[in-house]
């Protein structure tokens, strides 16, 4: 998934809530596809959690386990609700943020290594 905050021109319309982090797009075949977090949602809480600003959205997962299921609740343009079960995928599917200091875009990895079994 790639997430960021509401677009303003969202924010400008009375009627439409702009609490979360914006789904902009995602990956076909990722963790997202598979469980139905999709492109323009917004992600309002994990496991409980309030999820305010993309920052909540990174402390909330950050360091979530390989295989670790996780409560996401969403709201579309109507504000109407669902709440999906998705299993964190560290494998094929690793959780990293984009970060655009100085000048330069700069990927941030924040998984932890998957448990691999050594026969």
């Amino acid at each position: 998934m790639y997430l960021h905050a509401p677009h303003r021109a969202e924010k400008l319309q009375g009627n439409v809530s702009t609490d979360g982090v914006y789904v902009a797009s995602y990956s076909y075949g990722s963790p997202a596809t598979r469980y139905g977090v999709y492109a323009m949602q917004r992600i309002v809480e994990i496991d409980g959690q309030p999820i305010e600003t993309t920052e909540d959205f990174v402390k909330a997962v950050k360091g979530k386990q390989h295989q670790t299921s996780v409560l996401i609740k969403t709201l579309d343009f109507n504000n109407n609700s669902n709440v999906i079960t998705l299993k964190i995928d560290n494998n094929y599917w690793p959780f990293y943020e984009m970060k655009y200091q100085n000048g330069h875009w700069q990927k941030v990895d924040h998984l932890l290594a998957p448990e691999y079994t050594k026969i």
